[in-house]
């Protein structure tokens, strides 16, 4: 299915949505992009409260200037939320369609680069990116060195098999060894993601004691490979399967087993900002706000076809206004100490 068409911007800004070329990338790392690094004195200690100085938070601020250009990271390969057209520089998806939203409400005018999931952290700590819009999951582990703002999506987790897959039914079926499960690295699937011993334990044994799980670099591999045999399923958030699903060349051969959903906390999805931007990100925040009340369900729809198709209530996926109000007082730096404000 075509991806649906990028919505009109704002009238006094163009949109230069750019791309960092895949062999800067590729064969240098992120000083591709020109990357100094981050002085120890801008780095947090693990546990330190976050401060901000009102003083120069506005001099920092990378929404001053109206119209100037944000660099922004995206994904690439990520079907229903960030996907490169043929032959164009160009982008479509959901993660798109949020940025875009942003950028007409603050007057901005977003440069996207495309990382792998394994780069959203590291691009942005370096200076590489100024947002990061990349199906980034909120986890207290990056709150440490990184902002968020408020969850624009939510989703649980399930897995995504083979159409003619016949032995994964229920969630035990991935208990066994003998079913070979990817993920991707570094995600919240990967229990290297996080430094806390109890997390750690919970996502080793979510599918089971006995389950056999291989890491690769994105779930876009990951998908190839169960496509060839090499894997039995796929797992991670279920909106992410949902758009690999319905969309070409994976339709034809996998689907997504909604039946099964995973055990561990549903996954919230922010923009990740630099700490020291908290006049930025409560701007964001707002903009969120106003996408989810005036445009997110036209949106989603748009993106996400299969879905609406099939019956499945969108609603699921949207935050809802407790899911807001429980964010709201720990993004954007704040932790615990700044809640009531």
């Amino acid at each position: 299915m075509s991806p649906a068409p990028q919505q009109p911007r704002h009238s006094a800004i163009l949109p230069k949505v750019l791309i960092a070329l895949a062999g800067l990338l590729c064969g240098s790392g992120i000083t591709a992009f020109g990357i100094h690094a981050r002085s120890s004195s801008d780095t947090p200690t693990d546990g330190a409260t976050k401060q901000n100085d009102p003083a120069t938070d506005e001099a920092r601020s990378i929404f001053k200037t109206k119209g100037k250009m944000v660099t922004v990271a995206v994904k690439k390969g990520q079907p229903g939320f960030s996907t490169r057209r043929a032959d164009e520089y160009a982008y479509d998806g959901f993660d798109i369609d949020v940025t875009n939203a942003l950028a007409d409400e603050l007057e901005f005018d977003p440069d996207l680069r495309d990382i792998p999931s394994l780069e959203r952290e590291r691009i942005l700590t370096n200076d590489g990116a100024e947002l990061v819009v990349a199906t980034y999951t909120i986890t207290g582990e990056r709150d440490k060195i990184l902002d968020f703002t408020i969850p624009y999506l939510k989703t649980y987790q399930t897995v995504l098999v083979r159409k003619d897959n016949t032995t994964i039914k229920r969630l035990e079926d991935l208990n066994d060894p003998s079913i070979h499960i990817c993920t991707a690295s570094n995600s919240t699937s990967d229990p290297e993601s996080t430094k806390d011993k109890e997390e750690q334990k919970r996502i080793d044994v979510a599918l089971g004691e006995d389950a056999d799980i291989g890491y690769r670099k994105d779930y876009k591999t990951c998908v190839q490979q169960l496509q060839k045999g090499d894997f039995q399923a796929v797992w991670t958030d279920r909106i992410l399967l949902e758009g690999f699903a319905q969309a070409a060349p994976y339709s034809k051969d996998v689907e997504v087993r909604r039946d099964i959903r995973t055990p561990g906390p549903a996954q919230f999805y922010g923009i990740a900002i630099n700490e020291n931007h908290e006049a930025d990100c409560k701007e964001l925040n707002g903009a969120i706000k106003h996408f989810l009340r005036t445009d997110w369900d036209r949106t989603f729809r748009s993106e996400f076809p299969g879905l609406i198709h099939s019956g499945v209530d969108p609603k699921q996926f949207k935050p809802s206004d407790p899911d807001i109000r429980e964010h709201g007082p720990s993004s954007c730096g704040r932790g615990p100490a700044d809640k009531g404000d």
